[in-house]
């Protein structure tokens, strides 16, 4: 009770002095936006780091494996076995592509089966399902025959091509052939434009069929086989690189692929926290700035507490708490006014 009566009646009101009351208000909404800014921040990073975190999952897979087509081979019926969500063979390589008009611009060519074409674009278009200005794909995308493909939407604005036109696609060493000797390349037509919002894949994709989808850059020798794997519970993810390393595979993560931009998230999140943090116990410091005044004014009030025989240990935790209750209702308003 006394605590809480030299708080009223020594900070708020007007016995106090104008001095240790601004003081005091100072304080208290100082606490009160620094930790709701606080509380604000870390939500919006936390929720744009899950967005970004949603989108390379439904565009990437959880694991992939490289080597030789036979290792694939065995490494595929062994995760089969471990029933994985997904176990695919897919094709990649660098690619220039061409069009009609003499553009010409790079891009990543992965060739992929029919099924695993349908599986991305249907998680893509259920993520998508009902936002305001989606992209949706035209039905029947995934079935691509002979000389088809898809792009990204930034590589198709970068080469200003749309639905139907026709391209070029050329592999580099197609260009660092003799004289004389005819480069090889794969005349396409673009089916479909995807757009999956990470801007890494829609600045470069060209999706087509494994099969016989650009049978010319079967010819390659920058061509690339891999497995993509996509596992059921990604809390089991470490389990399954584990396996696959026990098998002498060589296997990366989703995340060991895209280390670079999710340690770039964290930094930036752990910075922004910081700053506005050490913001916050600037502010909390002021409160021993208000204690200070209050003692030095009321330095009559307290030796009369001290003659009725309050000790001077409980004198002192008087004036602390007096302290922590500023602090709370500082926290407990910014609570309100965060959540």
């Amino acid at each position: 009770m006394l605590t809480f009566s030299f708080f009223k009646n020594y900070l708020f009101s007007k016995r106090s002095g104008a001095l240790i009351r601004i003081i005091s208000w100072i304080c208290l909404l100082g606490i009160t936006v620094g930790v709701a800014s606080l509380i604000v921040v870390m939500s919006v990073m936390n929720g744009f780091n899950e967005s970004i975190r949603k989108r390379l999952l439904l565009t990437k897979p959880h694991l992939v494996v490289t080597g030789d087509i036979a290792e694939l081979k065995k490494y595929r019926s062994e995760l089969i076995n471990k029933n994985v969500e997904s176990v695919d063979l897919v094709e990649n390589q660098d690619v220039i592509v061409r069009t009609v008009d003499g553009v010409f611009g790079g891009a990543v060519a992965k060739g992929m089966e029919t099924q695993q074409l349908k599986s991305l674009f249907k998680r893509l278009t259920e993520n998508r399902m009902g936002e305001e200005g989606s992209f949706m794909l035209m039905e029947g995308a995934a079935d691509l025959n002979e000389g088809e493909v898809v792009l990204g939407v930034g590589l198709a604005k970068t080469l200003n091509v749309y639905e139907g036109d026709q391209i070029v696609v050329i592999p580099p060493e197609a260009l660092l052939l003799p004289p004389g000797v005819i480069p090889f390349y794969a005349r396409a037509r673009v089916k479909a434009i995807l757009q999956t919002e990470v801007p890494d894949v829609d600045s470069q994709s060209l999706y087509y069929n494994i099969n016989d989808g650009l049978p010319a850059l079967h010819r390659s020798r920058s061509r690339a086989q891999e497995l993509e794997v996509r596992i059921n519970n990604l809390e089991e993810l470490k389990y399954y690189k584990n396996f696959l390393l026990q098998q002498g595979a060589s296997v990366d993560t989703w995340e060991d692929r895209d280390r670079a931009m999710l340690f770039a998230l964290k930094m930036e999140k752990f910075i922004i926290g910081t700053f506005i943090g050490l913001s916050t116990v600037i502010t909390a410091f002021s409160i021993l700035t208000v204690l200070v005044l209050l003692i030095t004014q009321k330095r009559k009030d307290i030796g009369v507490l001290i003659s009725m025989g309050l000790s001077k240990t409980k004198t002192r935790w008087l004036f602390v708490r007096i302290g922590v209750i500023l602090s709370f209702l500082g926290l407990g308003s910014c609570l309100t006014l965060g959540l």
